[in-house]
């Protein structure tokens, strides 16, 4: 997850950088949004956000710890992904 971290950091800091330095504010933070909405609906996805209750029951019940586990870690790491990009293109987005 710290490696998760610091990609989502370095690749949020040269967008910023990159937009920042070359004026054109609103593309490179649309391009960060873009990012971020993408990890949302990953993480959306995996941690079981767009099915019923029923669906998730069903869910749980079928899959093995090792599966859940892995469900839940995808979860985290795409939310961790996603917080910076959201951060950059909402900096970018108000200048």
């Amino acid at each position: 997850m710290k490696r998760a971290l610091g990609i989502s950091v370095i690749t949020a800091a040269v967008l910023f950088l990159v937009g920042f330095i070359s004026g054109n504010h609103d593309l490179f933070g649309k391009i960060a949004v873009g990012i971020g909405v993408f990890f949302l609906l990953v993480s959306g996805l995996t941690s079981g956000l767009f099915v019923s209750g029923r669906q998730m029951q069903a869910n749980f019940h079928t899959e093995s710890k090792a599966d859940r586990a892995g469900r839940r870690n995808m979860m985290f790491i795409s939310s961790i992904i996603m917080i910076p990009h959201f951060i950059c293109g909402y900096f970018l987005l108000i200048l």
